[in-house]
């Protein structure tokens, strides 16, 4: 089965699906070379389908460095990175862009990340765009019986890396207020978003 827009515009996924086995079994075994020399040379074939993507992302014998290659080419967002095998791909998706704006995104890396927030994260979320993305959907302050996202939003509102405007979208999304969340280093209109948003115990 053949069908030249997809075959042009997600080259993988049409081919997996055009039923004709040897082919497959084909491009399977000689995944690298298929990678290098078909895949990443058809000028439109960014918009892979997400569950062929994620496919090649976790396929075992496709090398990392073709891996990374494609997730720059294919313009399809990953809209849960916790499918990713390869946690080594966690922070290049994110450094590129290609990861859906979602919290649940954001807290897997951070969890990943043994709890800290990294360039990453803090670049992904100056991107304005994403920023606004995020500030529409607020945290759950529960997840299971858990606060999950306490200590990850705590962290991320004592980032003074994250420019002024984004921060004060995010705080939109904060569900708590906290009374002791260290402010000294965060820049006077940081501290107004806080302030404004309701993200910090106006203490003594």
């Amino acid at each position: 089965e053949f069908e030249q827009v997809s075959f042009d515009n997600s080259n993988y996924s049409s081919i997996k699906s055009s039923k004709a086995d040897s082919l497959i079994n084909y491009i399977e075994a000689y995944i690298n070379d298929y990678i290098k020399t078909i895949y990443l040379k058809l000028d439109t074939n960014i918009n892979e389908e997400q569950k062929s993507y994620l496919e090649l992302l976790n396929h075992p014998d496709l090398s990392l460095k073709l891996k990374k290659e494609v997730i720059k080419k294919v313009a399809t967002k990953i809209s849960d990175i916790s499918i990713i095998e390869d946690s080594n791909l966690l922070p290049y998706t994110i450094e590129n862009n290609k990861i859906e704006p979602k919290w649940e995104n954001l807290l897997f890396f951070f969890k990943k990340s043994e709890d800290k927030i990294l360039s990453p994260t803090i670049d992904f979320i100056n991107n304005i765009e994403n920023a606004n993305k995020l500030a529409k959907v607020k945290m759950p302050t529960e997840v299971n019986g858990e606060k999950i996202y306490y200590e990850f939003c705590k962290l991320l509102m004592q980032s003074n890396e994250i420019e002024n405007k984004s921060f004060d979208l995010v705080t939109n999304s904060i569900p708590w207020w906290y009374s002791d969340l260290d402010i000294a280093n965060l820049d006077e209109e940081k501290v107004n978003s806080l302030r404004k948003n309701r993200v910090i115990s106006p203490t003594i």
